[in-house]
């Protein structure tokens, strides 16, 4: 079962695959929870963040459409819709790195934090790590790779659903999700981007002057 919450950011992306399996994928983030990051390739004012809108997430999203890139951790929701009858297995999901690129060195603003409360994805993925599949985890430790007991099944009308955490590797990498399944006796492949580009995210640059939002007054402080 996946959590709503109402604050989150959601890029929806699409994709079709054979034997009438369709999968969505959205970006969001949970602020009462997460520490959302995004850095730029240069100095910014807080001050002229603060006018961008009336709280910090929305601010985060104009520094996105400003340029700035997700650091850190970020949140992928999968939702497999089969429309046929045959259910569809979903066997492996994996990152695949297509390319890297410059950790931005600029000024870098986040909202919430973990301290809010205990996260609450069962799969993780780590861009750091050399296989980059996916785990499962109980919030706090890692309990095995994806599948650990069984398998997410696509069924007719009755969606498979994943909710991802993607932690930063060590350098920052533009990536894709592949997720393998069989339906069958046939397999498959589905390749998740979001909205047809490939998902981005940097390490967060501790060198880096860094801004945390400000709840009650929707401004920012230094860290």
């Amino acid at each position: 079962m996946i959590t709503n919450y109402s604050e989150s950011l959601d890029l929806r992306g699409k994709g079709q695959g054979s034997g009438g399996l369709h999968i969505e994928s959205s970006v969001w983030f949970d602020i009462t929870r997460d520490r959302r990051t995004v850095a730029m390739t240069e100095e910014v004012s807080p001050q002229d963040v603060a006018a961008y809108g009336p709280d910090g997430s929305s601010q985060l999203d104009v520094l996105e459409e400003n340029g700035g890139t997700r650091s850190g951790v970020m949140r992928i929701r999968l939702s497999l819709v089969n429309f046929s009858k045959a259910p569809a297995v979903i066997n492996r999901l994996h990152a695949r790195v297509l390319s890297t690129f410059p950790t931005p060195t600029g000024s870098a603003f986040s909202c919430g934090g973990p301290e809010g409360g205990a996260s609450q994805s069962r799969v993780r993925l780590d861009l750091g790590d050399q296989d980059k599949v996916a785990e499962e985890y109980d919030g706090k430790e890692i309990i095995g790779q994806y599948p650990v007991n069984e398998r997410q099944i696509a069924k007719q009308d009755e969606p498979a659903m994943f909710d991802i955490e993607v932690r930063a590797g060590r350098e920052a990498y533009t990536f894709v999700i592949d997720v393998d399944y069989s339906q069958g006796e046939e397999t498959g492949h589905l390749v998740v981007d979001e909205g047809g580009r490939a998902y981005k995210l940097a390490p967060v640059n501790e060198k880096a002057t860094r801004y945390q939002c400000d709840v009650g007054t929707s401004g920012w402080y230094k860290r």
